[in-house]
């Protein structure tokens, strides 16, 4: 009896870590969005911008000129990210950055025609 009640409870560990695991996975997310640029300067500008609370990690690729960010959903979102973004004169998917943030850019930055 005794024997079973223990099995029962190493079972049900298994699976309340197994779940655990599980549910540790969905508090990250990871995105990618539009953020217009033009030399490496952007770049650390607008990994700059997304140096926040709430996200692990964001890579600016030139080529593409495209974010990509993992993020915490629960502490920023995907919106407030590419607010920050376009804050800093760099126009995303979302947003256009105001022209007093364009301006300040360094005029190497200047991606608008």
């Amino acid at each position: 009896m005794k024997v079973q009640f223990l099995a029962g409870q190493a079972a049900c560990l298994v699976v309340c870590m197994t779940g655990s695991l599980q549910v540790l996975g969905q508090f990250t997310q990871t995105e990618s969005f539009q953020a217009s640029g033009c030399c490496p300067w952007c770049g650390e500008n607008v990994e700059s911008a997304l140096d926040v609370k709430g996200v692990k990690y964001a890579v600016w690729d030139q080529y593409e000129q495209r974010v990509t960010v993992k993020y915490r959903p629960r502490k920023t979102s995907l919106k407030e990210l590419q607010r920050l973004v376009a804050a800093k004169g760099h126009d995303t998917d979302a947003f256009l950055a105001p022209d007093s943030a364009y301006l300040a850019l360094p005029g190497c930055c200047h991606y608008r025609d």
